[in-house]
């Protein structure tokens, strides 16, 4: 009996600490044709995002969240000097092909280089082989670079602050 007390004790707790989260986030909403779709980004999040002033991607974890700025990692952010958001599509599959195919382009280089120097076959580097080798790196590498959304805001594709507490 004592143990039913206590499982409806924790299940009770549980839900008072779901309702106490914040529900205050930053959303970017990027609007298409007859939709609007929207990112949300809490604190403790990870965003990388360009400022309009340079051209230098920043990456950073969201401390904390306010009606015209943000603050990542010790340094305010105002939501009107940023200039692109990138949004990270990629899942664990692309992640894994990425890092299959780069390994596999330097692995296959560089076998051939050691095995054509035990061999003594002429030449050591292979043309052929670097072509191989350096398409599938490029080719992995395009699993990233595809799999990164890049968001410039305008009229289109906007930044809001959100705070839905009662």
């Amino acid at each position: 009996m004592r143990i039913v007390v206590y499982i409806i004790l924790l299940v009770m707790l549980s839900g008072v600490e779901a309702s106490a989260q914040s529900n205050k986030f930053m959303s970017l909403d990027i609007r298409k044709a007859a939709t609007t779709k929207r990112i949300k980004y809490y604190e403790h999040d990870k965003i990388i995002f360009k400022l309009r002033d340079d051209n230098t991607k920043y990456r950073g974890t969201i401390n904390a969240l306010n009606d015209s700025a943000l603050v990542i990692d010790s340094a305010l952010i105002l939501y009107k000097d940023i200039r692109t958001v990138l949004v990270d599509n990629s899942n664990s599959l692309t992640k894994v092909a990425r890092a299959f195919l780069m390994t596999a382009g330097a692995g296959f280089i560089t076998l051939d280089v050691i095995n054509n120097a035990i061999n003594s076959n002429s030449p050591i580097v292979n043309p052929k082989t670097v072509v191989i080798g350096v398409s599938l790196i490029i080719t992995g590498q395009m699993f990233k670079w595809l799999s990164v959304s890049r968001y410039k805001i305008n009229n289109n594709h906007r930044i809001k602050y959100i705070d839905d507490t009662p």
